[in-house]
């Protein structure tokens, strides 16, 4: 489950794309062609207008993947799509060592009303829940936050952890780097370069090493 969550500006641009959709509909429902073959009044060609607008924003908002920077311009939206790899730093502790650094992938898919993170290590993967990019453009900064469930089950484990990260969006946009922590008490650095933009599903750590592997070798090629 992923919850909507827009800034005024985005929510702003919505009402802007729904009536521009409306408009138009209404303008081709007044064609000749539309009122001598259907008849329609101005009350209905206005219903009909909404209707198809509706219809029409929700295919423009929720299906097309937020990849391109032209849509990052016109939109005015930051791009965190594509396959993420790098790694998380934890305060976490065996034997009263503190555990090396994690090889860690995440697969974010973006469109205008949601972005959905899946992150995978070798030993598990999460989810998020409620994702947000805050954009400031007096001081240049891109935030990126989220919640996020994690579900263990290896070595006779069953429980649920929630935790909440807060990532910036830097070098162009091809890196995230921040802090995160749980409700078990931990904490740590994530440090993730962007690996693919074009990437369209991940589901696991093998295949999001695998899709590494194959991107690097067609990068090299």
């Amino acid at each position: 489950m992923n919850f909507i969550v827009l800034t005024f500006e985005e929510l702003k641009k919505v009402i802007y794309i729904f009536l521009g959709i409306g408009f138009i509909c209404f303008l081709v429902l007044k064609f000749p062609f539309f009122l001598e073959k259907h008849n329609l009044s101005v009350s209905q060609m206005i219903s009909t207008s909404i209707t198809i607008s509706f219809f029409v924003l929700g295919i423009l908002l929720t299906s097309i993947i937020f990849k391109y920077k032209f849509l990052s311009k016109i939109i005015g939206k930051p791009i965190v799509h594509g396959l993420w790899k790098g790694e998380l730093q934890s305060n976490y502790q065996v034997n009263g060592k503190q555990i090396d650094p994690i090889e860690i992938y995440f697969y974010i898919k973006q469109t205008f009303l949601f972005t959905n993170i899946k992150s995978f290590t070798s030993n598990q993967k999460s989810e998020s829940i409620i994702t947000a990019l805050s954009y400031d453009p007096t001081a240049e900064k891109i935030k990126f936050l989220y919640t996020y469930t994690l579900h263990r089950t290896k070595n006779s484990e069953n429980k649920m952890t929630f935790g909440s990260g807060d990532l910036s969006l830097i070098n162009n946009g091809n890196k995230l780097v921040g802090i995160y922590w749980t409700n078990e008490n931990t904490r740590g650095e994530i440090e993730l370069n962007l690996i693919d933009r074009e990437c369209k599903s991940i589901d696991s750590f093998e295949m999001a090493s695998s899709h590494h592997k194959v991107f690097s070798c067609e990068a090299k090629s």
